[in-house]
């Protein structure tokens, strides 16, 4: 071929390869899909690309980067447990442009008397930032790309030849590169009980404002309610202080003043009986210097462990780490008293079956060390310790890090250290036991082995009465591994699309999202960030853009895909991009520069 007809057929191509743009699609655009985003127009802003690009981004929810979980509409009442000042929707940058604000910054110009660094404030406030961060950003991807939104809900993917059909309602969209973000899939129940009288069983707690109306649970109705988690609280807080209710705070303890509209009575049903835990204020505690080395060294343990290759034994190689650094802490917190090992703590609290004395207790103490009125113990210093360490933790036993078998002893303790660590903050820990004072709540069902189901048998209160339930609400959200029938992720998985890591259950995707399928291959095209992949990456339910760094894999990997499509000059239908040693060098996420294999590629056409 003559240099001129090269440049020629090259010209040709070029102009048939742009007939359609480079299309991206994201499913789903709560917080991690606007992560996804934001790492997408920070590498094509640095690219010189001449092909059009497309993005189309699927979101039923009406606050694009908010979602569902973080709906500026839901009532004030449902509070943060992650301190406002963790909260940054942006990638830390030496040249961060100033309208860039993270969530401490916007709530100084919008809601001055939430801005405190160790406050918790409302989900919807949090919604409301995370809502202007994505205008912010779309105003930053028009300049790259055009945008489309679509709210229809995608129930179907599939892959045809080199891409990808996405299906929302009528209508169905071919796709280079196809994002799922999908979150919790939608609000359900966790469970598929057929068995239940749809009358008098509500089968999740959200959105709270229709699920828990007043015309669903009547005023002066007895609710029996599954599960003694965060959803349990929400649900809680919702019957009371959402129907008119206040609290009081009075020095050390609140008070609770009934505007009439609650339930009579509010029973949590848990066979554990074991309560979550208090955040710590953190403005309130006062702790040694020392602190901070204790965890930094055994964060660095935790990194430098030997991987073996059948993975790392949790039990035998990171708890032990985990438990040093809390009695370490606790010894310099407390220099001149006497405590038994956290670890004999910690065996004990699992072996405990709460009755209504014991979470009472639990709670009451958690509160009053999270306020500083006690000083730490035990469950602080643990606590403390597994969210000082969490990063180092999510390194080592992400995609795979754990030994298969290592999955039955990290996951019962990850389960108690979510009471532990992770619990609500210390302000609705002191509203809980004050609905428990005022008599509208109570714990009677605690540790309990009977069905938490309505009207299936009474219940003795700790006065002597007993009451039959007329009401069940299920608080118990549906696990990250359990799918929703309606949505795409089942159907990937039953088509052998994707995979679950075995032992952790999650779907099994690499260091990009790239998901990997039934014979062990990436898939080309594809990827899955969030709450799907828990238990193959650790810790998704977050709002921290330090805990992983998959949506920046990502997105990376999307702009070479697109450059590799550009510069190789290439017709759509023509058959060696199908087998391009480029595209696959981009699909398994080695981020080599195109212009290596560029004269490779101009010799193949």
């Amino acid at each position: 071929m003559t240099p001129a007809s090269h440049e020629a057929t090259f010209r040709d191509n070029e102009t048939r390869h742009f007939r359609h743009p480079f299309r991206v699609a994201v499913v789903g655009c709560g917080p991690k899909g606007m992560y996804s985003l934001e790492r997408l127009q920070h590498w094509f802003s640095r690219r010189s690309v001449t092909r059009p690009i497309e993005i189309l981004i699927f979101e039923p929810a009406d606050a694009l980067g908010a979602g569902r979980v973080y709906d500026p509409g839901q009532p004030h009442h449902l509070r943060m447990n992650f301190a406002a000042r963790h909260i940054d929707a942006w990638m830390p940058s030496p040249d961060r442009p100033s309208e860039c604000l993270d969530l401490m910054d916007w709530l100084d110009q919008h809601y001055t008397h939430l801005a405190r660094p160790g406050g918790y404030p409302p989900r919807a406030v949090v919604g409301e930032y995370l809502n202007d961060c994505f205008r912010v950003l779309l105003s930053k991807l028009d300049r790259i790309a055009n945008v489309r939104r679509f709210t229809a809900t995608v129930d179907r993917v599939r892959h045809d030849s080199r891409q990808w059909q996405v299906t929302a309602g009528q209508q169905t969209f071919l796709v280079d590169e196809l994002l799922l973000t999908v979150g919790h899939e939608g609000w359900r129940s966790s469970t598929n009980d057929t068995s239940v009288n749809p009358e008098n069983y509500i089968g999740h707690v959200f959105p709270v404002a229709r699920q828990l109306s007043m015309n669903r649970v009547p005023r002066n109705s007895t609710v029996r309610v599954r599960g003694f988690g965060l959803s349990w609280i929400d649900a809680a807080l919702t019957l009371t202080e959402g129907r008119g209710g206040q609290f009081v705070q009075h020095r050390d303890r609140w008070r609770y003043i009934p505007s009439g509209n609650e339930p009579r009575l509010v029973l949590p049903f848990s066979r554990s009986g074991r309560p979550m835990l208090a955040k710590p204020v953190e403005a309130a505690l006062s702790v040694p210097s020392g602190v901070d080395e204790v965890w930094e060294s055994s964060a660095q343990q935790i990194r430098e462990l030997h991987q073996p290759e059948k993975g790392i034994d949790f039990l035998q190689a990171i708890w032990p780490i985990v438990v040093r650094a809390a009695d370490d802490v606790l010894e310099l917190c407390n220099p001149n008293r006497s405590h038994a090992p956290v670890d004999e703590w910690f065996r004990q609290w699992r072996r405990s079956t709460g009755d209504a004395t014991f979470a009472i207790q639990a709670m009451q103490t958690s509160y009053e060390v999270a306020n500083g009125w006690r000083p730490p113990d035990s469950p602080w210093a643990l606590g403390h310790a597994w969210r000082s360490l969490y990063g180092a933790i999510v390194d080592r036993v992400s995609h795979g890090g754990l030994a298969g078998d290592s999955w039955k002893e990290f996951r019962p303790i990850s389960l108690e250290m979510e009471r532990i660590a992770f619990g609500p903050p210390a302000e609705n820990v002191g509203r809980i036991l004050a609905l428990v004072e005022s008599g509208i709540v109570d714990f009677a069902s605690l540790g309990e082995e009977s069905s938490w189901q309505p009207g299936t048998d009474e219940v003795t209160r700790d006065a002597g009465d007993s009451v039959t339930p007329n009401l069940s609400i299920n608080a118990v959200l549906p696990s990250a591994t359990e799918f929703a029938d309606h949505g795409p992720l089942l159907k990937l998985l039953r088509a052998g699309i994707v995979r679950r890591l075995p032992g952790a259950e999650g779907i099994e995707v690499d260091q990009a999202g790239r998901p990997i399928d039934s014979n062990g291959n990436r898939v080309k095209g594809l990827a899955i960030i969030g709450r799907p992949t828990e238990g193959c990456v650790l810790g998704n339910d977050s709002l921290s853009r330090k805990l992983h760094d998959h949506p920046d894999r990502w997105a990376r990997c999307v702009t070479e895909h697109c450059a590799v499509t550009e510069h190789c000059a290439v017709t759509e239908n023509c058959a060696v991009t199908e087998n391009c040693a480029v595209a696959e060098h981009c699909a398994v996420n080695e981020h080599h520069a195109v212009t290596e294999h560029y004269v490779e590629q101009q010799q193949i056409v």
